[in-house]
């Protein structure tokens, strides 16, 4: 039995969470020597009671975890256990650490520190403008973009990065296999030939509501820093924002609409002392020397051409949601000549479509 498989049964095992996890492995070192002791000797080096220790002994989780190895090989996903050198290294010092990654695509790279972009999944229109312009102006400094692979502003942040050539890394709150929402699930695509999807979860878990806060603590720890656009006081969103403060990373909050509960959550991080960002360069100012290395670095990220008519589409836009059809009638053109334009402009990250309206995002 390797590390791998010895890991893997500890995460497996129900009972054993990433704290309890951590503590058996300071406690006893290699994980693949746990499983040669006998039962008393386990109970006594991991302080687990009997029930516990006997679920971890048993031989059918032994044959799960083989199985779910297997299956990972024949998917592509990488196992990648703390203490091996594609382990995230801000993960890895982060507390409650997974003590296993599945991970879908390249691993997270160590040359640039990567920011985590969240938001609500209900985002307004000013936010998703945001969202868009903040994700464009950090790519320019090629820091990996991470976020939760949720509905609204984490689907924006990931779509813009793969948009600007841009790392980006999702994280899920279900296994690889059972990926949420299911309507992502080209995203999803999209970013493992790019960027990496990430869980902690085996591969076919599936989403469950606990999973989600759990989720949030590996967002903040594989970041350097974490920017809210949008939430509520009471979200997701503001879980992750705790997360990071308490594991000392910085705080990064989009002003917004002092009316708007959808922005209530931000400004509430800001009045406790978030970092005010209207700008990539408010988030890179914070870190100093690092600042100065990124911003010799720096690349313009030109966004792409524009047909005739998809020039002539956005310029018919107003600036608030207006349906296809209001947008073909303003150019005097048939509904069917403009939604190929329509398309082309979601594509290239110049339109907003939310049910049947349409937004410009700039």
């Amino acid at each position: 039995m390797d590390r791998i498989d010895a890991l893997l049964r500890l995460v497996m095992c129900r009972g054993i969470g990433p704290l309890r996890g951590k503590e058996i492995l300071e406690r006893c070192g290699d994980p693949a020597a746990l499983f040669a002791l006998e039962a008393r000797a386990l109970e006594a080096r991991t302080g687990l009671p009997p029930p516990l220790a006997a679920r971890l002994r048993d031989p059918a989780l032994q044959r799960a975890a083989q199985r779910e190895r297997a299956e990972a090989s024949r998917r592509g996903v990488a196992l990648v256990p703390v203490g091996d050198p594609r382990y995230p290294p801000l993960l890895a010092h982060a507390p409650a650490h997974p003590l296993i990654l599945w991970v879908w695509g390249e691993p997270p790279p160590h040359d640039a520190p990567p920011v985590a972009v969240i938001g609500t999944r209900r985002a307004s229109a000013y936010g998703r403008r945001q969202a868009v312009r903040l994700v464009r102006e950090l790519a320019a400094y090629d820091l990996p973009i991470v976020s939760g692979l949720a509905r609204g502003i984490d689907r924006i942040a990931h779509e813009e990065a793969l948009r600007a050539g841009t790392f980006t890394i999702a994280v899920l709150g279900s296994g690889i296999g059972r990926l949420y929402p299911p309507e992502h699930a080209a995203l999803a695509g999209r970013i493992a030939r790019a960027g990496a999807v990430l869980s902690e979860l085996p591969l076919f878990t599936a989403p469950r509501a606990y999973h989600f806060p759990r989720r949030n603590r590996i967002i903040a720890g594989l970041s350097i820093g974490v920017l809210v656009v949008e939430g509520g006081t009471r979200s997701g969103t503001m879980i992750t924002a705790r997360h990071a403060a308490e594991q000392g990373r910085l705080v990064f909050a989009v002003p917004g609409p002092i009316d708007s509960s959808g922005s209530s959550g931000v400004n509430a991080l800001l009045r406790d002392g978030a970092v005010l960002t209207t700008s990539a360069e408010d988030v890179l100012a914070e870190f100093g020397e690092l600042y100065r290395l990124l911003k010799s670095r720096r690349r313009v990220c030109a966004l792409p051409p524009l047909t005739p008519l998809e020039s002539a589409v956005l310029d018919a836009l107003p600036s608030g949601p207006v349906a296809p059809d209001a947008a073909a009638a303003a150019l005097g053109r048939p509904i069917g000549d403009v939604l190929g334009a329509i398309t082309a402009l979601e594509i290239k990250g110049r339109l907003h479509r939310s049910g049947n309206t349409l937004e410009r995002l700039e």
